[in-house]
């Protein structure tokens, strides 16, 4: 190779580098200036750029607004009696809340229907009547108290529904799940738990520093000038996709079970919504296995990539709520078959 040659190949090489620097660099910057203004794109390549934007230090957190949660000496923090406003870039929400969890009607004295989970379940991202406990309120005519709170594992969700006072008023569980919940699960299950409830540690919900200008500019760039490439790393050579196994899932949320074993005179459905409706995918084998218990494990999870979920956010529409109630209304009916198992 000559001189000459070698010289333009690393000049070309050079410019190269500049224009993709410049042009990645240049779209982070219109993501991140439309994201301001509420703009969300749904194409892949400029989605990728604003969740970067959005998940490391854009995004508000339910259990993080002081308006909305009050310390509570087992389940760390639990929701405000009343209303607490709960907003980002893809909605604008009031949330009520009750001594009986999530306001709905619950009028009537048939037996109602205890609804628990993390955030899905609360209803992150819509409004009261839009959750799908007050969507299947509506369709069941039976009253259906909402628990869910944002965060909490199985364990959690299982405790407040002890200490809400309403176990003799129900008799079905709707118990909803998240892969996120492993941890806490494992931990509240195990010989020596770690996991404390202070009120130091609750206050410090609140008053962490953000992260500094420079370390949350440092993570941008280093993202923007990767996505590119990993897109088109995957546009040429698709690889194959990370399988999310159910099977520690499943033996943590039997574990929690047993210990609460007042649930054993309740019909118990559990069902489980991941982030972004990311799928289990050996669920349906996983749930043949031997478990000392009689819940009903179904999957109902709409499918990634619809209108069931935000195109930024990670939780359910009210389309998505609606899809679910629309399902459990089946399940909770008197005819649902106890043995079966649903998928989309």
């Amino acid at each position: 190779m000559t001189k000459k040659l070698a010289i333009r190949i690393v000049g070309y090489g050079a410019i190269g580098a500049f224009l993709y620097v410049a042009i990645a660099l240049s779209v982070f910057l219109f993501s991140m200036v439309v994201l301001k203004q509420g703009v969300v794109f749904s194409n892949k390549l400029m989605n990728s750029y604003q969740r970067v934007i959005y998940f490391n230090g854009g995004r508000k957190l339910w259990q993080n607004e002081p308006e909305c949660v009050i310390f509570d000496q087992d389940l760390l923090y639990k929701p405000k009696i009343g209303e607490c406003k709960f907003e980002n870039v893809e909605f604008k929400t009031t949330l009520n809340f009750d001594e009986r969890g999530r306001i709905s009607k619950n009028k009537t004295d048939r037996p109602g229907i205890a609804v628990v989970g993390d955030s899905f379940a609360m209803g992150w991202g819509v409004n009261d009547n839009e959750t799908y406990a007050s969507v299947l309120e509506e369709m069941t005519g039976r009253p259906v108290y909402n628990l869910g709170v944002s965060s909490y594992g199985t364990y959690r969700e299982l405790l407040r529904l002890e200490k809400s006072g309403l176990i003799d008023k129900i008799d079905t569980i709707i118990l909803q799940y998240c892969d996120n919940d492993l941890f806490e699960n494992k931990d509240k299950t195990s010989a020596n738990p770690t996991l404390t409830v202070t009120l130091e540690k609750f206050n410090s919900m609140f008053g962490s520093a953000p992260p500094a200008p420079y370390a949350s500019l440092k993570l941008w760039l280093s993202e923007a000038l990767s996505i590119p490439k990993r897109e088109i790393k995957t546009a040429l050579r698709p690889s194959r996709r990370n399988l999310l196994d159910f099977s520690s899932h499943y033996d943590g949320i039997n574990a929690v079970l047993a210990k609460f074993p007042w649930v054993t005179g309740k019909k118990v459905i559990i069902f489980y919504v991941n982030a972004d409706g990311k799928k289990f995918d050996n669920f349906n084998e996983v749930i043949q296995r031997p478990r000392n218990n009689a819940a009903m494990y179904v999957d109902l999870a709409p499918a990634p990539g619809t209108d069931f979920y935000y195109v930024l956010d990670d939780h359910l529409t009210k389309t998505g709520h609606k899809r679910i109630a629309e399902k459990l209304m089946h399940l909770v009916s008197p005819s649902a078959d106890s043995g079966s198992t649903m998928q989309n």
